[in-house]
């Protein structure tokens, strides 16, 4: 990672969880996990969130 790479991953973050304030659902709160993978070309792939899988 070059710097302030993880800077701008944390407030990208920071922006998706403040997408989900004030939202009302019917069903409880999910866990998500995103993988983010970086390509050659040094750019970043953000996959699609997924409902945390539980370890057994």
């Amino acid at each position: 990672m070059h710097i302030g790479d993880v800077d701008r991953l944390l407030r990208a973050a920071n922006g998706l969880h403040k997408l989900g304030d004030g939202v009302v659902v019917n069903s409880p709160a999910t866990e998500v996990e995103i993988e983010i993978a970086r390509d050659k070309d040094g750019s970043l792939v953000v996959f699609p969130a997924l409902p945390m899988q539980a370890w057994t």
